[in-house]
């Protein structure tokens, strides 16, 4: 039988839903309950998933938190625009102007990224692909995902004992670091 990947007594893991649900506060009811919890990092700041990562980490040391990749494709500016033109009469109905240029947001990624080295969690994943570096890693190992053991994937952490007494998977002293990715 394999170890199971989460510390958890349930095999449950709170989806991070960025944008508002996903509080401290559910986080900590998800740990309290024995399932594992994570947080989400999209849309906030480096500063504000620090300041959460550091609530939760006063209750529980089983967590993860969830990033949200950049895109590394090219956005085709005519198509944009086009799109931007099919919604101005409704965007105009509430008193919106739409920009037709293309605006790139990468979520604050590379101070997350430096959050998460300085200041490790147990478990990181990641929303809309994996980072470029990592799919390389991954594709170099045979394209397999991380085992419990070896978190190149998303392991970072201060090697903490979970809830049952064995190493988290921060531990493992074969994980990777997030940096580069």
């Amino acid at each position: 039988m394999t170890e199971p990947l989460l510390d958890s007594l349930l095999p449950i893991a709170a989806a991070p839903m960025a944008g508002g649900p996903t509080t401290v506060a559910l986080a900590r009811a998800v740990a309290e309950a024995g399932a594992f919890p994570f947080l989400a990092g999209g849309y906030k700041t480096a500063a504000a998933l620090a300041e959460e990562t550091r609530q939760l980490r006063s209750t529980t040391s089983d967590f993860g938190v969830n990033l949200f990749t950049p895109s590394t494709d090219a956005v085709n500016e005519a198509t944009f625009a086009a799109y931007v033109n099919e919604l101005n009469p409704e965007a105009g109905a509430y008193g919106l102007e739409l920009d037709p240029t293309p605006f790139v947001d990468e979520d604050h990624w590379d101070e997350k990224l430096r959050l998460l080295i300085e200041e490790p969690v147990p478990l990181v994943s990641f929303t809309f692909g994996l980072p470029r570096r990592l799919r390389h890693l991954l594709a170099a190992e045979g394209g397999k995902p991380s085992t419990r053991n070896d978190h190149h994937s998303t392991g970072s952490g201060a090697g903490t004992r979970g809830r049952r007494g064995r190493p988290d998977r921060a531990g493992s002293s074969s994980r990777r670091p997030l940096g580069n990715l």
